[in-house]
């Protein structure tokens, strides 16, 4: 049988005190033999133990290593490895691992245990030395990291492979022992080790076994932080040492990725509990204060941009990432059980302090490109950190502004939701520093980072990003947008609106009601708004779109420069007359394509130029009114009723005149009339309710019934309940804002009071109103919607599904089997002619006509008398 042999010779030299009865001993033990294991366990740590305890302490220090050391830490190393390895072997094993129960290993357990005892009784003795030269102990700081490791990877990698998927209680202990026995190691290093020059070979591997120790320790925080510390001021006071030789250099800044690892462990698992967190925090941020310390010492800009650091630095740029993340989404926990005010994580602003030295970094840079198709995929956390570092890095502004832009499409929910405020200001620990949603905080960095940009090549990517119908990226360009109209030079908003305007004229033909459409027309109005009066007036001249200064009139912000425009947009107005009345007569007589648009623009600008309060004008309103009404009653085409539709939200506009240059008020003889009408006999559907809506709480100042006029209080009182009745969700909730709008800013407090009477003695008001101007709910959320997060995620995720996306406009003609000649005013006389000619024929030979013809004819003259 083959025999495994352990000779353990000890020789102690003779200056080492001993009793006369001691003899050298010379020990060979059988492994595996037929001696029983406990016999041969018992006569090794005996022998161990006899060393460590009577002569280990009478050792001196120069003869330390070649006496005690050099013999028991090979061999405590050595069968240390040998049992973990048996038991890893039975644990892999199918047939031996089916039968394991937790006791199955307890004889090995044991002894590792008893033998890192006698590792524990020798780091204490060398841990009460003076100044250590490596030398003396070096057989202890070359063997003793690696059973540290082999133990912490075993229960790492193991445990899931133990009965229960759970370490041996025994096993438990041994951890802990392990990680008391690294403190102890660390605190000898830290206080009595001195390393010289010549140690660099030593100092090279010291570096690497603390790294694995520390980054093998993370269930024992305590130890890790230790461990951590005396790495950190191992590299710092050896930094002359190091910093001239770039082997000992790498490997310092290869354990970043070790150290950030342990950030976002700790990182995870403080963040995951509600319990007090604050030793957590405490030893995450002594990890960024060594991590800080270890760039200060050994990170630059030449060393970053060095093709042999590209990996260390690139997983440098993903704790950058993540850790941006941290502090944007975690910067305080909130909502703590017990206690009520924030707790600050992070003592220092650490992503300051890290981007110091990477904004300029080349890896960063290509790193934002290299990761931008990735942020569709990543988790939140790291989404924001990318995002928030890029804003705050020095890539080229136009990279950045593009790629910012872009990213707001992975920020749908967050940018209605704002849950994430991030800190704009320097100091965390400022509780004034302000502290804004990620669309503000992105949208204030690319405004001051555009300033640097060559806008040039940015201005095609920004119109193309305002025409994406992608919510968020269209709305940040057009704050963009507005940022430049507002503080540069006026002649840049009037080239935009030059050109805008000729868009907006083309969308206005087509009408569209896309998003980008929409953004144009707010831009147009915002854009002449910022103008000085000189660039306004060269608008006025170069303008050829009707349609934009039609927007711009209807805009209340414009007060100035109405007249102006006013008189610009008549000229460039296709009307014959600004007659009213004729235009509806001519439209009457002769109902064509030219005079219905001659009668629609007429009555428009008579809406825009609130037209003076006089019987004529009244007359004419009342009268067109009644055509529409009979109009709607004898046409069922859902296109052609429509357009009546669109007629009374004009008319509405009409209803308001000038009493003086800054006094205006409503025309309540139509006014009256219409209110009635949408209330009894027009079935207005709710997109023109919705402006009704708009109507009354935009002029709801004007609302000032005349005294007496009681009919006309009912009338609007009616309007405003009917409005409020809505079955439309939307019509309703317009309504409900508006009758607060007329609360809180109308001007008749007999005509608030006596719609408040009103609506108290309805059934299905009284109990909506009160509560909405109380500020409550007045809707319950859908059974499908958990609260208020999940609709408004549920609410983005369609919104760009449901955008008007702008499409290529082609025009679709239809032409009818027969052609209609057109009718030109002469040719009605002309056929009136002919027609006495023809009849004066038929009257000399109305005898020879049958009873049929005879009687159509006296009936189409009797018609023609009685018209």
């Amino acid at each position: 049988m083959h025999r495994r042999v352990i000779r353990l010779s000890i020789i102690i030299d003779s200056r080492i005190t001993m009793d006369d009865n001691d003899d050298i001993n010379d020990v060979t033990v059988p492994y595996n033999s037929q001696h029983e294991t406990l016999n041969v366990t018992e006569k090794r740590q005996e022998t161990v133990k006899k060393i460590v305890t009577e002569f280990l302490p009478t050792c001196p220090i120069n003869l330390l290593e070649e006496n005690i050391l050099r013999k028991t830490c090979p061999y405590l190393k050595r069968i240390i490895y040998e049992l973990i390895d048996e038991i890893e072997a039975n644990l892999e094993d199918p047939e031996i691992a089916e039968h394991l129960v937790p006791t199955s290993f307890d004889s090995q357990l044991i002894e590792c245990k008893n033998l890192l005892t006698r590792w524990e009784d020798i780091l204490k003795h060398v841990a009460n030395l003076e100044e250590v030269k490596p030398p003396d102990v070096l057989s202890l700081l070359e063997y003793f990291p690696g059973i540290v490791t082999k133990i912490c990877l075993h229960c790492k990698e193991k445990r899931s492979s133990y009965p229960n998927h759970s370490l041996p209680l025994l096993l438990q202990d041994i951890y802990r022992d392990t990680c008391s026995n690294v403190k102890i190691f660390c605190g000898f290093i830290y206080k009595s080790l001195y390393i010289q020059s010549e140690d660099s070979t030593l100092l090279k591997n010291l570096i690497k076994d603390l790294g694995d120790i520390a980054s093998t320790t993370t269930y024992f925080v305590t130890t890790m932080i230790q461990s951590w510390k005396t790495f950190g001021k191992l590299v710092w006071e050896s930094s002359a040492i190091i910093k001239d030789d770039g082997e000992i250099r790498g490997l310092v800044t290869s354990n970043f990725k070790n150290i950030t690892s342990n950030i976002i462990w700790i990182y995870g698992n403080m963040t995951k509990t509600s319990d007090d967190d604050s030793k957590g925090a405490k030893c995450m941020n002594l990890l960024l204060e060594i991590l800080y310390k270890f760039h200060r010492n050994y990170v630059n800009d030449d060393i970053l941009n060095s093709s042999l650091n590209h990996q260390w630095v690139r997983e440098m740029v993903s704790f950058l990432f993540r850790l941006s993340g941290f502090y944007a989404t975690k910067m305080f926990v909130k909502n703590l059980p017990g206690k009520p005010q924030s707790k600050s994580i992070f003592s220092l602003n650490w992503i300051n302090a890290f981007n110091y030295y990477y904004k300029n970094c080349e890896i960063l840079h290509e790193e934002f490109k290299n990761r931008e198709e990735e942020m569709a995929s990543a988790d939140f956390e790291y989404l924001v950190g990318y995002h928030v570092t890029l804003l705050r890095s020095n890539l080229d502004a136009d990279e950045k502004i593009k790629i910012a832009i872009n990213n707001l499409i992975y920020f749908k929910n967050e940018c209605m939701t704002t849950r994430v405020k991030i800190p704009d200001g320097c100091n965390i620990n400022n509780v004034e520093s302000e502290l804004i949603s990620i669309y503000h905080f992105t949208l204030k960095k690319l405004c001051f980072c555009i300033v640097e940009a060559k806008f040039k090549d940015l201005e095609l990517f920004i119109f193309k990003n305002l025409f994406s119908e992608k919510f968020w990226p269209s709305l940040l360009c057009f704050d963009i947008l507005k940022y430049l109209y507002r503080y540069s030079e006026g002649e840049f908003a009037l080239s935009h609106i030059k050109i805008l305007s000729e868009v907006y004229e083309k969308f206005h033909l087509r009408e569209s009601t896309s998003l980008g459409v929409t953004l144009i027309s707010k831009l147009i109005i915002y854009g002449y708004t910022f103008m000085d009066g000189d660039n306004q007036n060269t608008f006025h001249e170069i303008c050829q779109s009707p349609a934009t200064l039609l927007l711009i009139l209807k805009s209340p912000k414009i007060v100035h420069s109405r007249e102006k425009l006013l008189t610009v947009y008549k000229k460039l107005m296709p009307v014959k007359s600004f007659d009213l009345s004729q235009a509806h007569q001519e439209l009457r007589l002769q109902p064509s394509v030219k005079n219905w648009i001659n009668f629609v623009n007429v009555l428009t600008l008579k809406s825009i130029d609130k037209i003076d309060d006089n019987p004529d004008i009244t007359s004419d309103l009342q009268k067109i009114l009644q055509s529409i009404l009979d109009t709607l009653n004898q046409v069922p085409d859902d296109f052609q009723q429509r357009i009546m539709y669109d007629l009374i939200s004009i008319i509405l506009n009409c209803t308001i005149f000038k009493r003086s240059t800054d006094m205006s008020a409503f025309n309540w003889n139509v006014l009256q009339v219409l209110a009635k009408e949408i209330v009894h006999t027009i079935k207005l559907p709710e997109i023109y309710l919705v402006d009704v809506c708009h109507f009354l709480k935009r002029n709801s100042k004007l609302l000032k019934i005349p005294p007496g006029q009681v009919d006309t209080r009912v009338v609007m009182i009616n309007l405003m309940c009917y409005l409020l009745s809505s079955s439309s969700a939307i019509v309703h909730q317009e309504a409900l804002e508006t009758f607060e709008y007329i609360v809180e800013k109308g001007a008749d407090e007999d005509f608030i009071l006596k719609l408040g009477a009103t609506i108290t003695k309805k059934y299905n008001l009284l109990e909506v109103v009160p509560n909405y101007l109380k500020k409550r709910s007045v809707k319950k959320l859908s059974r499908e919607f958990t609260d208020i997060n999940d609709y408004l995620k549920t609410f983005t995720e369609n919104m760009d599904k449901s955008s008007s996306a702008h499409k290529c406009f082609i025009e679709e003609t239809r032409e009818r089997e027969k052609k209609i000649a057109k009718i030109i005013p002469d040719s009605v006389d002309q056929q009136a002619s002919k027609i006495v000619d023809d009849l004066v024929d038929v009257i000399e030979n109305k005898y020879n006509l049958s009873v049929n013809i005879l009687e159509k004819l006296t009936e189409a003259c009797l018609k023609f008398i009685d018209k």
